[in-house]
């Protein structure tokens, strides 16, 4: 999920002016000196569940070959 908001907030090149409307994240940006408990991106995830506040995700190598890390994907 962090990954795909990434890519979601890259600018697009429009027609002069037109202006896209970009996805929003929701939720508090975490403290990078005081992360939160599991994963990192959870307070900002939009696939959250408890189990995201429980557990760091495990890194995982997809089909691919590209690195994901995500108990829900």
């Amino acid at each position: 999920p962090y990954t795909e908001a990434l890519l979601a907030a890259a600018p697009v090149i429009e027609a002069a002016g037109t202006r896209p409307e970009r996805p929003r994240l929701e939720g508090d940006v975490p403290s990078a000196a005081s992360p939160p408990s599991g994963c990192r991106f959870r307070t900002r995830c939009p696939l959250a569940t408890p189990l995201c506040a429980e557990a760091e995700p495990p890194l995982a190598r997809r089909d691919d070959g590209r690195l994901l890390a995500c108990h829900h994907r």
